[in-house]
């Protein structure tokens, strides 16, 4: 069992869809608890959120800065190498 409070008008606007949709308040309450944990465990990692955009950089490149590395790894082998 749940008990919450809310404002004079979220509770006018409950009551008035409620009535409307002929629905329990305990329906409408659990299906936008659904939607609201829904959206919260698709952006709680700020890593899945932005996956496309790390490593891009302006270029639209995301091996950019791996090419990069390489090819300074490349030239410091080159001036070692003899």
């Amino acid at each position: 069992m749940l008990i919450i409070r809310l404002s004079g008008d979220s509770e006018r606007q409950l009551a008035d869809y409620v009535k409307l949709n002929k629905i329990p308040k305990s329906q409408v309450v659990s299906e936008a608890l659904e939607v609201y944990f829904a959206g919260k465990r698709d952006h709680a990692d700020p890593f899945v959120v932005g996956e496309d955009l790390f490593g891009v950089a302006g270029s639209n490149t995301v091996d950019g800065f791996v090419t990069y590395k390489t090819l300074i790894k490349a030239k410091i082998s080159e001036k070692h190498a003899t």
